[in-house]
């Protein structure tokens, strides 16, 4: 279901030109990827892909942010700031990269389209997120004694 979803969904590469040049890995290998997480995972790693999250630079663009600003270090929020770089987040970073390490994934970690273009990745994105409770479509989907905790 999801698969035929993203396949009716995805843009063709001569429409969104910049999409394509951030991501080469085909729609069908992330579809597969996303198949094994939790609705508000695939949620929230779309929104990331996308740029369209709960970040404050694309709420600001909306106006749904008085600033684009990071609340943690008063930086421009963006996706690459809040994976990579935001120091609020750093210990729950820590944990993403040891354990995306610990399986031994040839992912460059220091690369914010690398991350979002490899499917091996995204559990261990989907847990960073849900540990930085930043995403709460992350969280909404947990049972609710996980929830509380968050």
């Amino acid at each position: 279901m999801l698969q035929a979803t993203w396949e009716t969904l995805s843009i063709p590469s001569s429409e969104s030109p910049s999409h394509n040049s951030l991501f080469k890995t085909p729609a069908k290998r992330i579809a597969e990827a996303l198949n094994g997480l939790e609705k508000g995972q695939v949620s929230a790693i779309f929104q990331l892909r996308t740029g369209h999250c709960p970040l404050n630079a694309n709420l600001y663009r909306f106006k749904k942010s008085p600033t684009k600003l990071c609340r943690g270090c008063g930086v421009s929020e963006t996706v690459a700031h809040f994976i990579l770089y935001c120091t609020k987040y750093r210990f729950q970073r820590r944990n993403f990269r040891l354990k995306v390490k610990a399986e031994k994934l040839r992912t460059n970690l220091k690369y914010v389209n690398v991350l979002l273009d490899d499917p091996k990745v995204f559990p261990y994105l989907a847990q960073f997120l849900l540990e930085t409770g930043r995403f709460d479509n992350v969280c909404s989907y947990l049972p609710e004694e996980e929830r509380e905790g968050k």
